[in-house]
């Protein structure tokens, strides 16, 4: 009986402890609730008069630029005036923005707008074209120097990656023959497929370049070697742009001089493969010659006087097609001009505009842009001494297209 009374005595003790711990939380969350709408409101009232006191919305800073240029002006451009500017026809560019628009085009964000698709095509063309900096570029479209070198540098990744593929393409077993054909009716030269050419690209020394140039660098400058292959119709069907390497400053020695004989190592080794080690099969035309002999690579002779008749015949017979190559890369240099001049950007980004200047030249030269003669003559102005005077000396009309033939000039 005891335990009983003791068990329900302990029971309505528990029962009133419960009761008690239950109150004092709901007095507690009630408590909470209240300073919550407090803080809200004492909150709305100090924006209330914040705003009554000083008026202000909140905004992005940007730099405030003129924009004249590229929204009056260009869009006024006759053609011609545009082909000056920008290098390639109003059609050309039309075609590189559709083909360029899933690569390019970028969206308007909350903050602000976004370069359009023509503005960003426009200024890489402009910067490629002409031997200006990136401040002035800058300038001309009203963007900030940072995005003239963005827009550059994606505009030549996105034309290596999406026309590359199109524009210079390396043909296949099936086409050599067509172009050994094309080729030998353009030049007179059986059995070639195209002319090894070269120019060289000046560069600023990266950090991570420590050779030094020979002789303590006086008449020496840092370049880049961009070799490409011509075929019978002044288009590239191969390009390489070789590593950085010192060679004599215009002037001071001949072009190929001291420099590696091919661009890329595995060259020779990929022309063997395509075009096979059989005498009397297909081969290239060598433009140097200083590269090394291969079955599949033709040299001409080194003038001398002591030339043989027959030797001064096969000369004399490779002249029109080493003339036709040099024109080519003379066009890819007068429209390209960024390749006449010291490039001060990295290394990679440098590959990426030769390669990029390369396949705009066979777009254009599909397209049959015209090509200014003021831009060979340009070429080599005194203005910009780090251009490569090699070939200015070169026609601006070119060969494919000229209704005469060539005359026999000496070398």
């Amino acid at each position: 009986m005891d335990a009983d009374v003791c068990a329900g005595a302990l029971l309505s003790l528990i029962s009133v402890h419960q009761a008690k711990q239950l109150q004092q939380d709901n007095r507690a969350e009630t408590r909470r609730l209240t300073r919550s709408k407090q803080r809200v409101a004492a909150r709305r009232m100090a924006l209330q008069y914040l705003k009554q006191c000083s008026p202000w919305t909140p905004r992005v800073w940007s730099y405030p630029r003129p924009n004249a240029w590229w929204e009056t002006t260009a869009t006024g451009f006759t053609d011609h005036q545009w082909l000056q500017h920008f290098r390639v026809s109003w059609a050309t560019f039309s075609f590189l923005c559709g083909a360029l628009r899933r690569r390019l085009k970028r969206q308007d964000t909350t903050y602000r707008l976004c370069i359009p698709l023509s503005k960003r095509v426009a200024l890489a063309l402009y910067k490629l074209g002409n031997p200006c900096s990136y401040k002035t570029v800058a300038e001309l479209f009203a963007v900030g120097v940072a995005s003239v070198c963005h827009c550059v540098r994606d505009f030549c990744s996105a034309v290596i990656e999406v026309l590359r593929p199109q524009l210079v393409a390396e043909p296949t077993p099936g086409d050599l023959r067509e172009t050994a054909e094309r080729f030998y009716l353009a030049h007179g030269v059986p059995r070639c497929v195209g002319v090894i050419g070269r120019i060289l690209v000046p560069i600023v020394r990266p950090p991570h370049h420590r050779a030094d140039p020979p002789g303590g660098g006086e008449g020496w400058r840092l370049v880049v070697s961009l070799q490409a292959v011509v075929d019978g119709e002044g288009r590239f069907w191969e390009v390489n742009v070789g590593d950085p390497e010192w060679a004599p400053a215009p002037g001071e020695g001949s072009v190929g001089s001291g420099l590696w004989p091919w661009a890329r190592k595995d060259f020779p080794d990929r022309m063997q493969t395509l075009l096979g080690d059989e005498e009397g099969g297909l081969c290239l035309l060598a433009d140097d010659e200083a590269l090394p002999a291969r079955t599949w690579l033709l040299r001409p002779h080194r003038t001398s006087a002591w030339l043989t008749a027959d030797q001064e015949l096969f000369n004399a017979q490779v002249l029109p097609a080493r003339r036709a190559a040099r024109q080519a890369l003379a066009r890819l240099k007068g429209r390209w001009r960024c390749l006449d001049r010291r490039l001060d950007c990295t290394v990679e980004v440098v590959r990426d505009m030769a390669r990029a200047c390369c396949v705009l030249h066979n777009l254009c030269e599909r397209n049959a842009d015209a090509f200014l003669p003021e831009w060979v003559e340009a070429e080599g102005d005194p203005r910009w001494p780090d251009a490569d005077k090699s070939h200015t000396d070169l026609d601006c009309t070119p060969p494919w297209l000229a209704l005469q033939p060539l005359e026999d000039e000496g070398l």
